[in-house]
C-alpha cells in the first residue's frame, strides 16, 4: 500500500462530514511528506500510524455527535441523490428516448386540463409535506420515495428555504409513447419567494403518479 491509498482507506472509514474529512487528509499529507523528508520509510510510517481502520477510529473517537450527525446526514443526501438520479434516468429515457412525442391536447387519451390540474395537485402536496397525499394518487412503485426522508433533502438540494408560493410559470404538457403504453408528462415551472423550481411530472394511463424530479 502506498501513501495515496493509505490515506483514502483511512478517509474510507471517517464518520465525519466531507469538510473534515478533507481536512484530515490534508494533515495526514502533511505528516506523512514531514516524516519522509526525515528519512523514515512509508512502511514505518504506516506501522507507526497504525493500520487504516485503526488510526480512523482514533480520529472517529474524538468526534463530536455535530461531526457524526453531519456524517450521516451526507450519507442520506447520497442515497437519496442516488435514488433521485434513478427516477431521473427513468424520465430521462421515457422523455428522449421514445419514439413518439406529440402535444397532449392531441391526445385521445389524457385531458389537458385534467393532468395540469394534477400538476398542480402534485405541486401543492410537496409544499405542504403531505406524503400520504402524494401515495393516495401514485403508483405503488412510487412509495418508497415519497417519504419525508426522500423528498426533504431533494427539496434542499433545490433550495434550503423556498420561501412562499408565488406564481405559477410556464407549462409544457406531451403525450409520450413508450413500448406500446402512454404516459402524460408536465414540465411546469413554478416561482416562490427565494427560488424558481421547475417540476417535471409523469403519469401512467390510469392517470397515477410514477416519477417526479425538480430542479
Amino acid at each position: 500500500m502506498n501513501q495515496i491509498l493509505y490515506i483514502r482507506e483511512v478517509a474510507k472509514k471517517l464518520k465525519c462530514g466531507s469538510g473534515k474529512k478533507r481536512e484530515i487528509k490534508k494533515q495526514l499529507q502533511a505528516d506523512i511528506k514531514a516524516a519522509l523528508s526525515a528519512g523514515e520509510s512509508f512502511e514505518e510510517i504506516e506501522k507507526r500510524m497504525g493500520m487504516p481502520g485503526v488510526l480512523a477510529s482514533e480520529f472517529n473517537e474524538g468526534f463530536t455527535e455535530k461531526d457524526k450527525k453531519q456524517a450521516e446526514r451526507e450519507r442520506r443526501i447520497k442515497r437519496l441523490l442516488i435514488a433521485v438520479a434513478v427516477v431521473a434516468a427513468i424520465i430521462a429515457i421515457i422523455y428522449w428516448a421514445s419514439p413518439k412525442q406529440k402535444d397532449l391536447a392531441e391526445s385521445r387519451i389524457f385531458s389537458p386540463e385534467d393532468i395540469k390540474a394534477k400538476t398542480e395537485t402534485v405541486i401543492k402536496l410537496i409544499e405542504e409535506e403531505d406524503y400520504e397525499g402524494l401515495k393516495e394518487i401514485a403508483d405503488i412503485s412510487m412509495y418508497q420515495y415519497l417519504s419525508a426522508e426522500k423528498v426533504l433533502p431533494a427539496k434542499r438540494n433545490v433550495a434550503m428555504d423556498w420561501g412562499a408560493f408565488v406564481s405559477y410559470g410556464n407549462g409544457y404538457l406531451f403525450e409520450l409513447t413508450q413500448m406500446g403504453r402512454k404516459y402524460a408528462l408536465a414540465e411546469m415551472t413554478v416561482s416562490y419567494e427565494n427560488v424558481g423550481v421547475t417540476f417535471t411530472v409523469i403519469f401512467d394511463q390510469k392517470e397515477r403518479l410514477i416519477g417526479m424530479y425538480m430542479k
